[in-house]
């Protein structure tokens, strides 16, 4: 199995690796409601992201999809995407903050390229890349 070419990988030479484990995952309603209650909204097209200070090295996100999404169907397939854009983003993302992302009725049905440009202007504005990263690798 091949370990990658030269120039993959992060900046220390380790092979990234594009997963969501369950530390990087808000996961009780308490945290989720800690986030909403002290922390800073953003409004996007498709998306609404809340962000929070945290006391990790590492950041840690919710995806959060209401019944005006649509039906259970609409709803998991929302969160799936929100997720994976999550997931594209993760090193490009602060270590350190909290933040829950909360899908529009449009998540579903929209074009990919249009809202993982909302994903990353909603991200911008909510301060949540890291300055020295490029926001343009995919």
């Amino acid at each position: 199995m091949s370990t990658g070419s030269a120039g993959s990988g992060s900046p220390d030479g380790s092979i990234l690796r594009y997963t969501f484990p369950k530390t990087y995952r808000l996961r009780t309603t308490e945290e989720f409601k800690r986030v909403y209650e002290a922390g800073q909204k953003q409004v996007g097209r498709h998306m609404v992201v809340w962000t929070l200070p945290n006391e990790f090295n590492y950041f840690r996100a919710g995806v959060v999809a209401s019944k005006r999404v649509g039906n259970a169907v609409k709803r998991t397939r929302a969160k799936r995407r929100i997720r994976e854009l999550i997931r594209m983003h993760q090193y490009q993302l602060q270590p350190g903050r909290d933040f829950v992302l909360v899908s529009r009725y449009t998540v579903p049905a929209v074009a990919w390229e249009e809202l993982v440009k909302d994903f990353r202007h909603v991200c911008e504005r909510a301060n949540l890349f890291e300055d020295n990263l490029e926001t343009d690798r995919r």
